[in-house]
């Protein structure tokens, strides 16, 4: 009786056993994405003798002038951008013997941005021409300005999120356990792989071509006083261009039933590859170019001028920038005191980035000018001081180039085993980074002259004077790569 009523049990726990064993579940995810962008922007403005004039005459007409501001101005602007931010996730969670679990994360993206600005300025004048006769009165301030410029802006960003988990054992592995049967070894795959390629060119120009600011104030036995007068000719251009690719790259394989601690199980294996191949290029060139820019103020009368500030201005920027910030993390466990497992994980990441930034700045002959004729009746010093003295004068010529070009590349690499058997890791960075800057600043017969004449003036009072003639290059290039791989087995 005990006999039949043991080989009855003994029947039904092989009969368990044997059908949790055959079991196997097998799950498969492959998630593929490829994204192509392209962008490109012109943006174009041209100024052809573009001209401002004003003539006020007063002939035994007293009164106050009004204030004069003329201003020519071409800008062109322009900008293009590409933005991917994929993610893919992907999570298996099995239960059963002898099961198989595959993942398979695929990206690729192809983004190319180009932007052109151009600004182009051919002789624009400013012209500012007070007469008066007989007539006192007040002039009022007077502001012209020359300018031209041109901006461009190129950039991409690839943000690609992967995540993969997977989970085996319990369900009918789980049962057999119970049985005393032990797992039967089950494999956990996962590939991982981002390939990105990132290209961005920017290109800014400004050119001016003999721009010209002139203010002759006239005046005939009209006492008063001038207003402020400033005048400016200015080219400017300004090119950025940039790369950003925040990979993230992430794998956890867990494997083992609940009883397999205590009851031991047969070998699993769990392999993880992660490859991440990332190439940019970022160029920029940011050119400014000012041709005999003129500034000219001469007044003539007997009267106080107001302060005059006499500015040329030739300046470029340029800024190319790449950075790959990429993370790569696996997790392997395999808990249990049974057969020997095998882990293994492989990651590595390719890192191609090339920065290049231009800037130039030129100006050929910039002259500024500020002279006048003082006739005076009266040589008694209250006299000549009421009647107005001449304002300070500040005359400036500068050209300025600045160029900056950049690389950043911060990869992190983790990998964790935990279990018995065999464990291998193998950990690979490769990065290959080229910065190159150029800045050039060059300013060719820069002139200043103040050149006051009083006649009968007795005792006169001339303001301050300041001329200042500047060529300014700067140029910067770095690169940083700050990788980190760790790796721990237990």
């Amino acid at each position: 009786m005990q006999r039949s009523v043991l080989a009855s049990l003994t029947a039904v726990v092989l009969l368990l056993c044997m059908g949790a064993g055959t079991a196997s579940a097998q799950q498969a995810i492959g998630q593929t994405n490829d994204s192509s962008q392209e962008a490109s922007s012109e943006a174009e403005s041209t100024q052809t003798k573009p001209t401002n004039t004003n003539i006020s005459v007063r002939i035994f007409s007293p009164g106050d002038g009004g204030d004069v501001e003329q201003s020519n101005e071409s800008e062109a602007e322009s900008a293009a951008g590409n933005a991917n931010a994929t993610g893919q996730t992907a999570l298996q969670g099995a239960g059963g013997t002898g099961g198989t679990q595959a993942i398979g994360q695929k990206n690729s993206s192809d983004q190319e941005a180009k932007s052109e600005a151009e600004s182009e300025q051919d002789h624009p004048t400013n012209t500012n021409v007070p007469v008066r006769i007989f007539s006192p009165g007040d002039d009022g301030d007077v502001e012209q300005s020359n300018e031209s410029k041109a901006k461009s802006k190129a950039g991409n960003l690839n943000l690609t999120g992967q995540g993969a988990a997977q989970g085996g054992g319990g369900g009918r592995e789980a049962a057999a356990e119970r049985c005393g049967c032990g797992g039967v070894a089950g494999t956990q795959a996962v590939g991982q792989k981002n390939a990105n390629d990132q290209d961005a060119e920017s290109e800014a120009e400004s050119e001016q071509d003999h721009p010209t600011n002139t203010n002759v104030p006239v005046r005939i036995f009209s006492p008063g006083g001038g207003g402020d007068v400033e005048q400016s000719n200015e080219s400017e251009a300004s090119s950025k261009a940039g790369n950003a690719n925040l990979t993230r790259q992430a794998a956890g394989q867990f494997a083992g039933g609940v009883l397999s601690r205590v009851l031991g199980s047969v070998a699993g294996v769990q392999a993880a590859g992660q490859g991440n191949g990332n190439d940019q290029d970022a160029k920029s060139e940011g050119e400014s170019d000012q041709e005999k820019p003129g500034n000219a103020r001469a007044p003539t009368g007997s009267s106080g001028g107001g302060d005059t500030e006499q500015e040329n201005e030739s300046e470029a920027e340029s800024a190319a920038g790449n950075a790959n910030l990429t993370g790569q993390g696996t997790a392997q466990g395999q808990p249990g005191g049974g057969s020997a497992g095998v882990q293994a994980v492989g990651q590595k990441n390719d890192n191609d980035q090339d920065a290049e930034s231009e800037a130039e700045s030129e100006q050929e002959q910039p002259t500024n000018l500020a002279g006048g004729v003082d006739i005076r009746c009266s040589c008694d010093k209250l006299a000549v001081k009421r009647a107005g003295d001449a304002g300070d004068v500040e005359q400036s010529n500068e050209s300025e180039a600045k160029s900056a070009a950049g690389n950043l590349n911060a990869t992190h690499q983790l990998a964790l085993q935990l279990g018995g058997g065999t464990q291998a890791v193998g950990q690979k960075n490769d990065n290959d980074q080229d910065a190159e800057s150029e800045a050039e600043s060059e300013q060719s017969g820069a002139k200043n002259a103040s050149v006051p004449v009083s006649v009968f003036g007795g005792a006169s009072w001339g303001g301050d004077v300041e001329q200042d003639n500047e060529s300014l290059a700067e140029s910067v290039a770095t690169n940083l790569n700050a990788t980190k791989q760790l790796a721990g087995q237990l």
